[in-house]
């Protein structure tokens, strides 16, 4: 089973007037602990970016690096893993340093689609790492 496994199923009922399509999205997710740290590592270097200059942009791709090295797998789940710990901890981070500048939901969404983005680009190269140089 992969990191993030998201499985639709489609029911088709035939006894109906109309035909339906009922999509049911399950998701399942398991082993939060690499993201959980991932987001904590965000979070702290984005915080201490405040004084060292470029280490607040750095801060998701390092977070999202670190989750998907510890986490394995493929290119996707890196990806995943590393989008994850991105966005919520660049949410974090912009809910407190852009939240007192510009709108609480501004900082929000300006924080979660940044760390987002650099949080995929460091989940993919920590499976690059990993895959080259790890067990």
């Amino acid at each position: 089973m992969d990191t993030l496994t998201i499985i639709l199923i489609s029911q088709f009922k035939p006894y109906e007037s109309k035909l339906l399509l009922h999509y049911y999205l399950v998701i399942f997710m398991y082993n939060w602990t690499p993201v959980i740290i991932g987001i904590v590592i965000t979070v702290i270097l984005g915080l201490i970016g405040i004084f060292i200059p470029f280490l607040g942009v750095l801060a998701p791709i390092i977070g999202g690096f670190i989750a998907a090295y510890i986490m394995g797998g493929d290119y996707k789940d890196g990806a995943v893993n590393g989008g994850i710990a991105g966005a919520f901890g660049g949410s974090i981070l912009g809910l407190v340093l852009l939240g007192a500048f510009t709108a609480i939901i501004g900082g929000l969404a300006l924080g979660f689609i940044f760390g987002l983005i650099l949080g995929i680009i460091g989940g993919t190269i920590g499976i690059i790492v990993k895959r080259g140089y790890g067990t």
